[in-house]
């Protein structure tokens, strides 16, 4: 019994290491190292920009790269070692493939669609009324100024957000409350209250 509980504290008492690892679907793998020849692309700096991206810049939990941490495509093509001329070719060809979903090059904003139960983000209006929503998923409630500066860089589309808002929190003309017929008293108070 003594060897059950022993083995249950080394299980439950792992250090931070055990999250130290990164998930893509087989696909990515399939697709971009075993079918290679099928494809007849050279499909090595894709898998690596693929591997890059889920390893350095993606948020676990929604897929997303470039909200949290600012990144351009130069700068992906410097820590890559990939020719700044083709990086954006590799970049829409991931898109083409369906395994990542650009929102703006510069900075880079995308969402790796390979990430298991990520939201499903339409435009970059969708991003921001996400990211606006869960601000604690990129740490912006804390992190006052990346805050700032993400949202700054999509100015254009602020006005159309706070619409969405005000919408959302707008109650629905059917809606109970909006109507004028007398509410029902099922315990009788009504005869105590006038």
């Amino acid at each position: 019994m003594s060897n059950v509980n022993k083995n249950k504290e080394n299980v439950n008492n792992q250090g931070i290491d055990q999250f130290n690892y990164f998930t893509l679907n087989k696909r990515v793998h399939r697709e971009l190292k075993v079918n290679q020849k099928k494809n007849k692309i050279k499909t090595d700096e894709l898998y690596f920009i693929m591997n890059h991206l889920a390893c350095e810049y993606v948020t676990y939990k929604n897929g997303l790269v470039g909200v949290y941490d600012k990144l351009t495509q130069y700068q992906l093509a410097e820590e890559l070692g990939i020719n700044r001329g083709r990086i954006a070719g590799h970049l829409e060809k991931l898109v083409e493939m369906k395994f990542i979903k650009i929102f703006n090059h510069s900075p880079l904003v995308l969402q790796i669609l390979e990430i298991p139960k990520r939201p499903e983000i339409n435009d970059i209006k969708g991003l921001l009324i996400y990211v606006s929503a869960n601000l604690h998923d990129f740490h912006f409630h804390i992190n006052l100024d990346n805050r700032r500066a993400f949202f700054d860089t999509f100015k254009e589309y602020e006005a159309d957000i706070i619409k969405q808002n005000i919408k959302r929190a707008e109650v629905p003309k059917e809606h109970s409350a909006n109507t004028e017929d007398e509410i029902e008293d099922p315990f009788g108070y009504a005869e105590f209250t006038s």
